[in-house]
């Protein structure tokens, strides 16, 4: 099958409410006033796919939202941003929602799964393998039942597969996604997440760790000090880059995944793509939101070229 996209983002949708400024200690009143309530489109894939869409490239979304109207805001947006929606299912529960509480630059989350829950690898029509040069599965835990089959059928059709995953919660360990590593030519979660799954603290000893379970390049989030990459042919840490104010860090690592992957279709080394996606993540820092600050690739460029 002809390529159609550069990439197809697989995973999360959801509808955000963000509210800022957030103190648990008003919830003895019957009304707390807060500085801002605002709503946002979010959701691994969802913020993936908007970032990817303002860095130029073909973009497709697929996923699952229910038949209800903040599906129908979230899919609207998303055509309006030229990101194709056509294989996108729909549910009889309501779309995935996540209230986020800002106390500090870092929110706390309430999160109703909804639709994301339910998508499974049946859900995903059979034109998707082989219509991207990559695609990226958003979140392991995140959106539903989609793992190392998914990623099998997608490296056979001829695609490029890179995966992240999402913040753990009890239940999710290693064991969960240990057979589809094989199948991963990019590997990009956090440290966070990294640790808890490699069971080790070292950066270098954990990207050693899914090296030695079949993934073939590892690049793991530091957060405001960059990342670290490894491949069998190389190991290091790309320095972050510093920004003042941090006013939300809500959907950085998104906009990273976003930057990384932009820049693996267009040819960059491993090295430079890890610096456009921490540029990408940095800038996302720098307002309200899980996705917008990053409005194209011009920009990450000349954002480097002001730093290095």
């Amino acid at each position: 099958m002809a390529e159609k996209f550069d990439v197809v983002n697989v995973g999360m949708i959801n509808f955000d409410i963000n509210v800022k400024t957030f103190d648990p200690n008003g919830l003895v009143n019957k009304v707390t006033d807060v500085d801002e309530i605002s709503l946002a489109l979010g959701g691994d894939a969802q913020n993936c796919a908007f970032t990817l869409s303002r860095l130029g490239m073909r973009t497709a979304l697929v996923g699952a939202v229910g038949r209800d109207k903040a599906g129908e805001i979230c899919v609207r947006a998303e055509r309006e941003a030229g990101i194709d929606t056509s294989m996108i299912c729909y549910k009889d529960v309501q779309t995935g929602t996540a209230i986020q509480l800002f106390q500090t630059s870092e929110a706390a989350v309430l999160n109703c799964s909804g639709a994301n829950a339910s998508f499974c690898l049946e859900d995903i029509p059979r034109e998707f393998f082989g219509s991207a040069k990559i695609v990226s599965l958003n979140s392991f835990f995140g959106c539903g039942k989609i793992g190392a089959e998914f990623l099998r059928l997608a490296q056979n059709s001829g695609m490029l597969t890179l995966a992240d995953t999402t913040s753990l919660v009890p239940g999710n360990s290693l064991r969960d996604i240990a057979d589809a590593l094989p199948y991963l030519d990019y590997f990009v979660p956090s440290y966070a997440e990294a640790s808890a799954l490699a069971g080790r603290e070292d950066p270098r000893e954990i990207a050693q760790f899914f090296l030695s379970m079949g993934v073939k390049n590892v690049a793991i989030k530091l957060g405001a000090q960059g990342c670290l990459i490894h491949s069998p042919l190389e190991e290091k840490i790309i320095r972050g880059y510093p920004v003042s104010p941090v006013v939300d860090t809500t959907g950085c690592g998104d906009n990273f995944v976003a930057a990384f992957l932009a820049s693996l279709v267009k040819g960059y080394t491993l090295e430079e793509c890890a610096k456009f996606a921490n540029a990408a993540g940095a800038i996302n820092a720098t307002r309200m939101g899980s996705n917008g600050a990053v409005q194209s690739f011009e920009q990450l460029i000349q954002f480097r070229k002001d730093r290095e």
